[in-house]
């Protein structure tokens, strides 16, 4: 791979090039849960489902367990080195 392209010339992806969810999964990042309740239990319920699957699929695709915190416990040092991704309200 140079330039940003693949061996066949067609485009790859290049960190600091797209976008800032891929920029985000391509460093460090820690998933943050809420300590609370969101306002409605529908909103509540998919987050949670959705927090549940991010972490069963990132441990089946990269062999890897994702780190997780408690929007409550995340310390200065985790924010200064990870990325943040939310869930919840």
């Amino acid at each position: 791979m140079e330039n940003g392209c693949c061996t066949d010339g067609g485009p790859v992806k290049k960190h600091g090039s797209q976008g800032p969810i891929d920029d985000a999964f391509l460093d460090s990042f820690v998933f943050v849960k809420p300590s609370g309740n969101a306002a409605h239990q529908r909103i509540e319920n998919w987050a949670t489902t959705e927090l549940e699957h991010a972490v069963k699929h990132w441990r089946q695709q990269f062999r890897e367990h994702a780190r997780v915190t408690l929007d409550t416990e995340i310390g200065e040092d985790e924010i200064a080195q990870h990325n943040r991704i939310l869930f919840g309200e």
